[in-house]
């Protein structure tokens, strides 16, 4: 009879030790899904970000290249405006001595 007792003790032993160790191998596949999940999020959003800093790149440089357009059409119409009053200067100059000498 002691050895029935002592060979189901055994058993039962076997038995908790067999679903301790099953459920530490779930939880430990679970962590493993969880860390490749967290791994291959990591991967995405950090391509995601090198994406949006290369078109960050590319559209700062369309920027600045507009800028420095501007800058020259600017110029190129300050030169015409100074160009053209020049040109009308002497009409007004007339049109103001013929002003001040009908007043």
């Amino acid at each position: 009879m002691t050895t029935v007792v002592i060979v189901a003790a055994l058993a039962a032993t076997c038995t908790v030790l067999i679903v301790v160790a099953w459920n530490e191998r779930t939880r430990a596949t679970r962590a493993t899904v969880r860390a490749e999940e967290a791994d291959s999020w990591s991967q995405w959003f950090q391509e995601a970000a090198e994406e949006q800093a290369t078109q960050l790149r590319a559209i700062n440089a369309e920027l600045s290249a507009l800028r420095r357009q501007h800058g020259r059409l600017q110029a190129r119409y300050t030169d015409l405006v100074r160009s053209r009053l020049a040109d009308n200067y002497a009409i007004v100059d007339h049109n103001i001595i013929g002003r001040s000498r009908m007043s």
